[in-house]
């Protein structure tokens, strides 16, 4: 939810800003620039724990009968510390940065990626891409090694094997692959789509986001009970 609040108030202050809306067209690039780096870092937050939650899921699969609930506990408490501390850096970088007096990207830029970037923009930029390939990468091993292991497990454990997966194949073909096409379109043809729409991996992820919450609401809401039932590859 507040990834995509943080999102929505960057798409909307980039739409103003391109379509000078405003008079102070540096003040609303400005702006738009910090929602924007909030925009990544909040998403750097929902990188951290997806991976975290493919690991972990692995390791339920490859190890049913081990008690890692302390393990998990200190898992997801180092990955909140590690959001809070790059969310806490980024925008205090960038807070001490702001210059309301300068442009934030030339003119006739239609994307706020022709800024002239600094060297927090690409150590962000390169921490989310690294986050992403990650997320890949271990969701391709979660979903290898569902699909190979049949094990005796309880039907919420089943139910959140599901979640995980749809997690991996939503993210695959909603982010990565629309992401990578247009890399690819830029590196072959010089134009890409991420120059004329802006944020347009917000789309993807957005999506991908709202409806990650809701099938984990539907398969995992109060009253699902658990039973012994085995468990074949989803």
């Amino acid at each position: 939810m507040f990834i995509n609040v943080a999102r929505l108030f960057y798409f909307t202050s980039w739409i103003i800003y391109i379509t000078e809306v405003v008079t102070n067209s540096n003040k609303m690039g400005q702006t738009a620039v910090m929602f924007g780096i909030t925009s990544w870092c909040m998403q750097s937050f929902y990188d951290i724990f997806t991976l975290s939650l493919f690991i972990q899921r692995t390791l339920v699969i490859i190890f049913p009968a081990n008690n890692r609930r302390r393990v998990d506990k200190v898992m997801f408490f180092v990955a909140l510390v590690i959001s809070g501390v790059q969310l806490g850096y980024f925008e205090i970088i960038h807070l001490r940065m702001l210059d309301f007096s300068a442009k934030p990207a030339p003119e006739g830029c239609l994307a706020l990626v022709c800024a002239n970037s600094v060297s927090q923009d690409r150590l962000l930029m390169d921490i989310t891409t690294a986050l992403s390939l990650g997320n890949v990468v271990s969701g391709t091993i979660f979903v290898v090694v569902l699909f190979k292991k049949t094990t005796l497990t309880n039907t919420r454990i089943a139910k959140i094997h599901q979640v995980a997966r749809f997690l991996f194949f939503s993210r695959l073909f909603l982010e990565v692959i629309p992401q990578v096409s247009d890399i690819a379109l830029n590196m072959t043809t010089g134009n890409s789509i991420g120059y004329y729409l802006g944020p347009f991996r917000a789309i993807g992820t957005g999506v991908e986001e709202f409806s990650f919450v809701i099938v984990y609401y539907a398969l995992l809401r109060k009253g699902t009970h658990s039973s012994q039932s085995i468990v074949t590859p989803i």
